[in-house]
C-alpha cells in the first residue's frame, strides 16, 4: 500500500509539474507584463463568480457520479463517496484521465465493491463527459469552420463504441475473438463480468441523464469563460465562448496527455487569436479558464487525496 501511494504520489507531482511547465512556456510566449496586467484588470466580483459556478459544475459532475454508483448497485456514505470524487480530480491531471482509476480502488478498499462491479462507471463516466462536450461544441460547430474533423471523428468513435457496447451478442463474439490472445484469454471472465455490468449504464436513460448532468457541467465551464471576456471588454458572444472552451476541451482530451495541457492551451489561444484577440490577451484568458476549471478541481484534490489517502488508498 505505501508503494501505491509512493506511485500516486509522483503522478500527482509530475501533473503539477507538467501543468507549471506548461504555464510558464506561455507567459514567456506573451508579454508577462501585459499578462499581469490584464488580469489585475478583472473586477474580484467577476473572478468569485467565476470561481462559484466552477464549483457548481464540480457538483453537477459529483451528481452524476453518485447516480451512476446508484445504477449499479453501489451504495457509498455520501461523504465517502464525495471524497473519492475529489481524489479522483486530483488524478485528472494523469494520461488520458486514467487516474481517475484510483477511485474504484478507493470503492475496493472502502467497502469491498469488486472491480468487474465499478470500473463501467469511470468508463461511462468518460464516455459521456465526451458527449456531453460535444454537445456544447454542436452548437457552433455549424458557425464556425474549425474542428468539423475533430468533432465528426470523435463522435462517430463514441456512437461505434456505444452502438457495439448495446449489444451483448456482438460483444461478446468480440470478446471471443480477442480471447486468442493469451493475456485477454486468462482474463476472460473478468472481462465478461465487465461487460455485464456495463448494460445498467448504458442504457437510453443513464445514457441521457448522464450525458444532460456531463454538458450542464461543460456549460459552466463556458460560462465562466464568457464572464472573463466579457469583464474585459471583449466583442465576443456566449457562442464564440461556447466553442472556445469545447474545442480546447476536446482536443485536449483527444491527446490523452495528462489534463490536456499543452493542446488545449494552444487550441483555446489559438481561437480567441482567430477571432482577433491580442496576443497577450487571449494567453491571459486561455490561463485563468484552465486555473479555474482544472487546477483548482485539481488543488482540492489534491488536499483530499492527502488527507485522506489513509482511509481510501
Amino acid at each position: 500500500m505505501l508503494e501505491n501511494n509512493e506511485k500516486l504520489r509522483t503522478k500527482i507531482i509530475t501533473g503539477v509539474f507538467i501543468g507549471a511547465f506548461v504555464f510558464l512556456l506561455f507567459i514567456l510566449l506573451g508579454d508577462i507584463n501585459l499578462i499581469i496586467e490584464t488580469i489585475s484588470k478583472i473586477h474580484p466580483i467577476y473572478l468569485l463568480a467565476t470561481i462559484v459556478i466552477s464549483f457548481l459544475g464540480y457538483y453537477l459532475r459529483f451528481l452524476k457520479w453518485s447516480y451512476l454508483l446508484n445504477t449499479v448497485g453501489i451504495h457509498v456514505p455520501q461523504r465517502d463517496s464525495f471524497n473519492i470524487y475529489w481524489i479522483g480530480r486530483a488524478m485528472s491531471i494523469t494520461p488520458g484521465k486514467v487516474g481517475e482509476l484510483i477511485k474504484i480502488h478507493s470503492l475496493k478498499k472502502l467497502n469491498k465493491t469488486e472491480l468487474s462491479k465499478s470500473s463501467p462507471v469511470i468508463l461511462s463516466e468518460w464516455i459521456t463527459d465526451l458527449f456531453g462536450i460535444l454537445l456544447i461544441m454542436s452548437l457552433g460547430i455549424t458557425l464556425f469552420s474549425f474542428g468539423v474533423v475533430l468533432f465528426f471523428t470523435v463522435f462517430l468513435g463514441l456512437t461505434i463504441t456505444l452502438f457495439i457496447l448495446q449489444r451483448p451478442k456482438l460483444s461478446i463474439s468480440i470478446i471471443e475473438f480477442l480471447c486468442k490472445v493469451k493475456w485477454v484469454e486468462k482474463r476472460k471472465e473478468s472481462i465478461i463480468q465487465f461487460y455485464g455490468n456495463t448494460q445498467d449504464l448504458f442504457k437510453f436513460k443513464p445514457l441521457a441523464i448522464s450525458i444532460l448532468l456531463s454538458a450542464l457541467a461543460w456549460l459552466t465551464d463556458c460560462i465562466s469563460l464568457y464572464i472573463f471576456t466579457k469583464s474585459l471588454g471583449l466583442d465576443l458572444s456566449l457562442l464564440h465562448n461556447l466553442f472556445i472552451f469545447s474545442f480546447g476541451t476536446l482536443a485536449g482530451a483527444v491527446s490523452m496527455l495528462p489534463g490536456g495541457m499543452g493542446v488545449s492551451e494552444i487550441s483555446m489561444t489559438g481561437l480567441f487569436l482567430s477571432f482577433g484577440v491580442e496576443k497577450s490577451l487571449a494567453i491571459s484568458l486561455t490561463l485563468l479558464i484552465r486555473v479555474i476549471t482544472l487546477w483548482l478541481g485539481v488543488a482540492i484534490g489534491i488536499i483530499v487525496f492527502f488527507k485522506k489517502k489513509t482511509k481510501y488508498i
